[in-house]
């Protein structure tokens, strides 16, 4: 079984292979914003997190690229479900966060 702390770690270096230097940047403003680190923030409070990239990026096409691309796609890769990336994007915008970590847990429980 996989853990929630491998689903960072696969994010983690899938962000830095793709943008190096992005995460930390992106952890000191979600860190002002939330209190508290950008993938920690998604995987408990994925509107939230959301929200930080929209305020960040003062553009919704922008936020969600950056949300779809960085951070949804290496789940989506990780769980082996291509195209579930859209399906939680949905869930981080309409605020239905307990859908989203739920969808996440019980993919972890039956891997």
């Amino acid at each position: 079984m996989k853990s929630i702390e491998d689903l960072k770690r696969f994010i983690v270096k899938w962000v830095h292979s793709r943008i190096p230097g992005l995460l930390p940047t992106l952890n000191i403003y979600s860190r002002m914003k939330a209190g508290r680190d950008f993938i920690d923030l998604l995987l408990e409070q994925p509107s939230r997190a959301y929200a930080v990239l929209l305020d960040r990026y003062k553009d919704p096409a922008s936020a969600e690229f950056a949300l779809v691309t960085l951070f949804l796609k290496p789940i989506a890769v990780y769980f082996e479900r291509l195209g579930m990336e859209y399906q939680l994007l949905e869930l981080a915008k309409s605020g239905r966060d307990s859908e989203f970590i739920q969808l996440i847990k019980s993919l972890l429980s039956s891997r």
